[in-house]
């Protein structure tokens, strides 16, 4: 079943798309299938195992549901020192 959710858009991603938010139609059932989606439509290069997701205002697993009207923050690693 399609749902419609929300892409927002930080740092590597933003540069990469050239957008702060969308909202995208998927077939996704997974936060970790829609960053797979959305990585081969926009040709994100970072490997899913590095990359973390952000519900609400909360980190969350990528195994987790994606919800119809969700909207995802989709981290990149974070380099600081």
């Amino acid at each position: 079943m399609s749902k419609r959710v929300r892409i927002d858009y930080y740092a590597y991603f933003r540069d990469r798309r050239g957008l702060a938010t969308e909202e995208v139609e998927t077939q996704a059932g997974t936060l970790a299938d829609l960053y797979r989606q959305t990585a081969a439509e926009h040709g994100f290069a970072l490997p899913i195992g590095s990359v973390k997701a952000i519900v609400g205002d909360e980190f969350r697993p990528m195994s987790d549901p994606l919800e119809e009207g969700t909207t995802v923050v989709f981290v990149p690693p974070v380099a600081g020192g």
